[in-house]
């Protein structure tokens, strides 16, 4: 089973781009959702909206955000072995939590218990797509997730964090967000494309 994490900080194309893959791929492929999407969705307290943001909610949520990430992989696995699948998509790892914990890395570490290297082995590859924020600020907003809440400036530290978190991995591919949307788009749908057919 190949696993592919899709990532990168806010406002990359991550969702434009899966809606492309399920589009193109779909029948071919899982896509794993984005847990703190479903969380959010779901009744999970959400910041500035339901309660105030703290670094207590924050670190309570990421808690709650990784081991739902790890559960849907592992009922994504099932899934896809009964339908004779060989790919997931994941929308975001299992190391994406330190990017958005207050401690970074080193919290991660310590509140979940985690080895990097170990984690980073769980996935074959990293699709990196980089953030509007590091890429052209002029065009970063929060309008494209009702979820989003980060500003400029934190969005770039996660898009920085987001990179150093998994550019060790084996099979990094980073996707410059200098370029057109489409373009972005199709590099990443031709890497997922390659990892189907080897």
């Amino acid at each position: 089973m190949k696993k592919i994490v899709l990532t990168g900080g806010p406002c990359g194309g991550k969702t434009t781009f899966l809606e492309a893959l399920e589009k193109e791929l779909g029948a071919n492929i899982i896509i794993v959702p984005e847990a703190a999407t479903i969380l959010l969705s779901g009744g999970f307290l959400e910041p500035n909206k339901d309660i105030s943001w703290s670094e207590d909610w924050q670190t309570a949520f990421e808690y709650a955000v990784f081991h739902l990430q790890k559960s849907l992989e592992e009922t994504a696995i099932l899934q896809a072995k009964e339908k004779g699948i060989s790919v997931l998509v994941c929308d975001r790892g299992s190391l994406d939590a330190a990017v958005f914990l207050p401690g970074g890395l080193g919290q991660a570490q310590l509140l979940l218990n985690l080895d990097v290297t170990s984690e980073r082995l769980r996935y074959h590859a990293v699709l990196h797509l980089e953030s509007l924020a590091t890429a052209d600020s002029d065009k970063y907003s929060s309008a494209g997730n009702g979820h989003r809440i980060e500003s400029l400036e934190q969005a770039k530290k996660m898009e920085l964090l987001s990179q150093e978190v998994w550019s060790q991995h084996k099979n990094y591919f980073f996707i410059d967000g200098q370029r057109s949307v489409d373009s972005k788009i199709g590099e990443a749908l031709d890497l997922v494309r390659k990892i189907l057919d080897t």
